[in-house]
């Protein structure tokens, strides 16, 4: 059996109800969980403006902090510290900058820094200011303050401030310092000119000496070579001058020994009174007697050897011909010695002879004269 009419009406209002019902619970859950989820998003932003302040005080107390010891260091620092503004006026000065400018803090402030200098040094300082305004590093400038009728040298160093708009100049005196290095750059200059008037007659010395000087480096090659070794060898200065010694200039029986020796010069071991043969250009033996000297620098170092000589040539001769003659004397002595051991001889021999020959004359003369009486 169908359904009546009256009950399909009453059956779609209920489900009308139903439906609107349901609708409404969605939108009450809805509205809740929005209401939440808004909620947790301003706990949040509270969260985190909460984090944020306590940031912010954490760094202005730092800050202050930082202000506070920033303020004892450039009270408290033994170096003059200028805060400089624009157009050099000064903002503030450490009581080390109002020492140094022999000004109370009161004249000091609202001063132009500028006043300090010369007409020569004024462009320097404005130079100066201007490009340290105009660059984030530190800037240096050394240049003379006019102080009390004074002249002081000083070295400034500049760069920004905290906040960047004026500039923190650090001042440094260093006029007894530059005194000092002054009167050390004249001591040296004099120290060093007499040095060098001391090598020059150390020079003019070794070429004028008497004996012959010659020189050579730690490779053996020559690098000195005075007046009487050219006189010596007949070689030129220019001729020898970087030639290695040994290699060129002694006899090859004398090449080893000469060399051990220059070689234990340039080790500090020094030789005396050593002979040795050269030729000279004109192919002339010449005798040396060598002095070895090891030859270093200012700091003690080895460079070389400086060879002292001196020409034996005729004393060798000399002695030679002594030789010669003595042997001769000793050959004419011993001559001398067989005549007169022959002479000794010949004497005895004839004492031997003499006496019985005087007793043969004695009987002969006897008999001689027994003959001439007849008897």
């Amino acid at each position: 059996m169908s359904d009546s009419p009256k009950s399909l009406q009453s059956s779609s209002a209920t489900l009308r109800q139903r439906a609107e019902e349901k609708q409404k619970e969605q939108t009450d859950f809805h509205i809740e969980q929005n209401t939440e989820n808004a909620l947790g998003e301003l706990r949040i932003h509270q969260i985190e403006l909460e984090i944020k302040n306590e940031e912010l005080l954490n760094a202005q107390i730092a800050e202050r902090e930082s202000s506070q010891r920033y303020a004892e260091l450039y009270n408290f620092a033994p170096i003059p510290y200028l805060t400089i503004g624009h157009y050099g006026i000064i903002q503030d000065a450490n009581p080390a900058a109002v020492l140094l400018l022999k000004k109370s803090y009161d004249i000091l402030i609202k001063l132009r820094l500028g006043i300090y200098f010369s007409n020569v040094d004024l462009p320097i300082f404005n130079a100066f200011m201007a490009t340290t305004f105009a660059k984030s590093e530190k800037q240096r400038c050394e240049i003379e303050l006019l102080v009390g009728g004074n002249t002081l040298s000083v070295i400034m160093h500049a760069c920004h401030n905290q906040d960047g708009t004026n500039l923190l100049v650090e001042i440094t005196d260093v006029t007894e310092l530059k005194t000092a290095n002054e009167f050390s750059l004249g001591e040296l200059n004099k120290v060093k000119i007499e040095q060098e008037n001391i090598a020059k007659e150390l020079t003019v010395f070794i070429d004028t000496a008497n004996a012959p000087i010659f020189g050579i480096d730690e490779q053996g090659n020559i690098n000195e070579w005075n007046q009487q070794s050219e006189k010596l060898t007949g070689y030129s200065k220019s001729e020898v001058m970087g030639q290695e010694l040994v290699a060129n200039f002694i006899t090859d029986d004398y090449k080893s020994s000469v060399g051990n020796i220059l070689e234990k010069a340039l080790h500090g071991v020094e030789t005396a009174n050593y002979e040795f043969p050269l030729f000279s250009k004109a192919g002339l033996r010449v005798d040396v007697l060598l002095n070895s000297t090891t030859r270093r620098n200012a700091f003690g170092e080895v460079v070389g050897v400086v060879g002292v000589g001196q020409d034996i040539t005729e004393l060798n001769k000399v002695r030679v011909e002594q030789e010669s003659e003595r042997k001769e004397a000793s050959a004419q002595i011993i001559q001398a010695s067989k005549l007169a051991i022959l002479g000794e001889m010949a004497t005895s021999v004839a004492h031997e002879l003499n006496q019985p020959l005087n007793i043969i004359r004695m009987a002969a003369g006897n008999s001689r004269r027994k003959i001439s009486k007849g008897t």
